[in-house]
């Protein structure tokens, strides 16, 4: 958080309501969230309820969510990379904000990024965003902090928030499969 001067730290992407993509330290792969439900609720808000250890989450759902199979084919070649270098962050630091030309040719200058690194968690989930729907909210290289990249997912209009709860469900709720 420190890093991304935000509340937010940590970026997935939501394939079904039980199974998220991510990339952290140990490299980029699948998490199974385990006893989740999602509700599509008669004001047309969605909820999730799930018992998650994240201190502060937010859901985001596209405005026009695309199929799984469209978004496993988007991440495909996500899969199994190592995590970048503490380099890969130097578009993120407050004082190179302003000047992504400066940090980017930085970044290319410092690290020899090889083919089985990716990009951090808010990079890579815009990239695989952009290749779901063909613009993207990041800039060049799509290096976004988390809390960036949320904040112009909501401005933008592309996404809602989705309720996070950890109790049951309000009868005027239905089941839904697509979070």
């Amino acid at each position: 958080m420190l890093l991304t001067c935000s509340a937010y730290s940590h970026a997935m992407i939501v394939v079904y309501p039980d199974v998220w993509f991510e990339t952290n330290g140990a490299g980029s792969g699948f998490k199974l969230i385990e006893d989740v439900k999602c509700f599509d609720t008669k004001t047309g808000k969605c909820a999730n309820l799930a018992d998650l250890s994240y201190v502060k989450l937010d859901v985001l759902r596209p405005a026009t969510p695309p199929p799984p199979s469209r978004i496993l084919n988007s991440i495909q070649r996500h899969i199994a990379l190592r995590y970048p270098s503490l380099i890969e962050f130097i578009p993120l630091l407050l004082p190179l904000r302003p000047f992504p030309g400066i940090s980017r040719r930085l970044v290319s200058l410092l690290s020899g990024k090889s083919a089985d690194v990716g990009g951090y968690c808010s990079q890579m989930i815009c990239q695989i965003l952009r290749d779901l729907y063909g613009k993207s909210v990041g800039g060049p290289d799509d290096h976004i902090s988390p809390g960036i990249f949320r904040k112009r997912l909501l401005k933008s209009g592309t996404a809602t928030k989705v309720s996070c709860f950890s109790a049951e469900p309000l009868e005027n709720w239905t089941e839904s499969h697509q979070l």
